[in-house]
């Protein structure tokens, strides 16, 4: 799926939802040669990178997170 398709699928989601839809996801593909990124989980910076896209989206009477991880640091955020 393309980058615009997943756009339009975001804007409908926020408008039936009457939301901003804030979305975390993480890589679950691994390589048959194992290069670093290219599986990737949460991590404990996370945090800081979550924290300026809520200061972009700014106040919101409705946020809602859409998640795809394979795992992680389970304190990471």
């Amino acid at each position: 799926m393309g980058l615009e398709q997943r756009k339009s699928l975001i804007d409908q989601l926020e408008q039936k939802r009457k939301s901003k839809v804030l979305c975390y996801l993480t890589a679950d593909r691994e390589s048959d040669i194992r290069l670093p990124g290219m599986s990737t989980q949460i991590a404990s910076n996370t945090k800081v990178l979550l924290y300026d896209h809520l200061k972009r989206i700014g106040k919101q009477e409705k946020i809602d997170l859409f998640l795809y991880t394979r795992g992680g640091a389970t304190n990471a955020v």
